[in-house]
């Protein structure tokens, strides 16, 4: 018998959430905040700085996208963790809001879990009986 090229490894590379809130601002406001708290204990962080960050995208799916994406970015690169965060405007295709946090600092802060990217794998937006309901999943 010939042996198999290869084998198949089950593991797991994605964390999926799913948040809710009675408006799209709070539910923009939860999801930011979730994204923050799945990599970093935020129980700990300190509203030291203020930040104002804006995304666009043509449909709310695509919102909600690029707007953890531009979260994750201002963590990424910058190191900055938001402990609260407040929408001041959202629509169908924009949003912008004020975060309060500050800069990550190992030995003083937590560090949970490295989220690679926000994907698009079963990413959705919907108002169920008034309540707004999102599922997002991160490449961990």
């Amino acid at each position: 018998m010939t042996e198999p090229l290869f084998e198949e490894i089950a593991h797991t590379a994605d964390l999926a959430i799913e948040v809710r809130g009675r408006s799209q601002a709070e539910l923009f406001a939860r999801a930011g905040q979730a994204l923050f708290a799945v990599m970093v204990e935020i129980d700990g962080v300190v509203a030291r700085e203020h930040r104002t960050v804006e995304a666009s995208g043509t449909n709310l799916e695509e919102l909600l996208h690029a707007w953890l994406s531009r979260l994750l970015e201002l963590f990424c690169c910058e190191g900055f963790v938001a402990c609260e965060v407040a929408v001041a405007t959202i629509s169908q295709t924009h949003v912008q809001a004020a975060l309060h946090g500050e800069r990550f600092e190992r030995g003083r802060h937590i560090y949970i879990r490295e989220i690679k990217a926000v994907t698009y794998h079963d990413l959705h937006v919907a108002n169920l009986d008034g309540e707004w309901c999102a599922r997002v999943t991160f490449d961990v």
